[in-house]
């Protein structure tokens, strides 16, 4: 089961390393931003729509959005843009210099621009890629329109001929009909065309200064996200380590064996005042108790119903259930000294009475109260 309350404090404990590692790493973030060129945005919004206002609903209105903005990656787009501002143009990566997103308003499209010549040059950014959204747009309409144009034009061509037809045989003869299929073959052309969208611009902003590098809040967030980072991953290998002993490595290893755990004031060759207790207790019901660890052995008050039981005091690797029946052990102590190093050999010994079924404490001797 997950301790939640032993992972925060050992992250709290982690706090004041991890502290120093966010900010020099946000110090060292702050001084690399401050190396790179001076970057210029704006933002240009754009709306799409059909000359003839065709489309009628959100779903129409975003498709068309979304299909123009496909121009906008277009090679032939980023020759046009360089050639207007006269520097390099990025179209794709994690910091294009152009890029078209659809908006949260159906038919609206924010181009973003960035520029290191100034914000000047970033706004004409946003205006040449519209200009060139509305080019390759254009070429696309008429590639498909132009057989649907010569033929309304071979139309037109054939109806003025017997108009000439009609007027040479009658000067005064009515033509009116064959002019009215002149119209509609115009008209009908005419509207295909209309129903192809083109990009303008209704709102363009931007920043006067530059957007980045910013060199403080740089650092700040990439020290905070340092910071945050470094605390949870110091509080997990403190938690892993299990070789230095102090409360969190008690708390864990009691955690992961089912063992009470007791960390109190205590000489170095004593036990804490509550695992005394316990053990005092188990042996004067005449039980049997295996203390791993550097301790002196307990003494048992004599009285009336007492039946002194049995103490084995044995180093953390010893094979105690060699010498002592595990099934008549009542109780398993490791009991250990605040930060020492015996982290590992002390945990493989409370694994033992786990292993067993022996009900365990580990207790953490300390100079004063934790």
């Amino acid at each position: 089961m997950f301790d939640l309350g032993l992972l925060l404090s050992s992250m709290g404990r982690s706090l004041p390393v991890a502290l120093v590692i966010g900010i020099a790493v946000g110090l060292l973030a702050g001084v690399v931003a401050s190396t790179f060129r001076d970057e210029y945005t704006a933002t240009t919004t754009v709306n799409v729509a059909t000359p003839g206002r065709a489309e009628r609903d959100a779903a129409t209105m975003e498709a068309l959005a979304a299909g123009m903005s496909e121009y906008v990656t277009d090679e032939r787009a980023r020759f046009f843009i360089e050639e207007g501002v006269g520097e390099a143009v990025t179209l794709y990566g994690l910091r294009p210099s152009v890029a078209a997103t659809t908006s949260k308003i159906p038919g609206l499209l924010e181009i973003s621009t960035r520029s290191h010549s100034g914000p000047l040059a970033a706004a004409k950014m946003g205006n040449l890629a519209v200009e060139a959204m509305n080019l390759r747009a254009d070429e696309a309409r008429e590639e498909v329109l132009e057989p649907v144009a010569e033929a309304a034009q071979q139309e037109i061509d054939r109806l003025n001929e017997q108009i000439e037809a009609r007027r040479r045989i009658d000067r005064t003869a009515d033509t009116s009909d064959l002019l009215a299929l002149i119209y509609e073959a115009r008209a009908g052309a005419e509207q295909l065309r209309t129903a192809y969208p083109t990009a303008t611009i209704v709102a363009q902003t931007g920043s006067t200064g530059p957007s980045w590098p910013a060199p403080v809040s740089t650092g700040f967030v990439v020290g905070i996200t340092a910071t945050v980072i470094a605390v949870l991953v110091l509080g997990l290998l403190r938690l892993r380590r299990g070789r230095r002993t102090d409360a969190i490595w008690a708390r864990a290893a009691g955690h992961r064996h089912l063992a009470a755990v007791d960390v109190d004031s205590a000489t170095s060759d004593e036990l804490p005042p509550l695992t005394e207790a316990a053990v005092s207790a188990v042996l004067s019901a005449g039980g049997t108790v295996v203390v791993l660890g550097r301790t002196e052995p307990i003494e048992v008050p004599s009285g009336d119903g007492i039946d002194a039981g049995r103490l084995m005091i044995a180093p953390y690797d010893d094979p105690w259930w060699r010498e002592v029946p595990a099934a008549d052990v009542d109780l398993g102590v490791v009991v250990v000294d605040d930060r020492s190093t015996d982290g590992r050999t002390a945990e493989a010994g409370l694994a033992t009475f786990s292993e067993v079924g022996v009900p365990a404490r580990v207790a953490v001797r300390t100079p004063g109260k934790s």
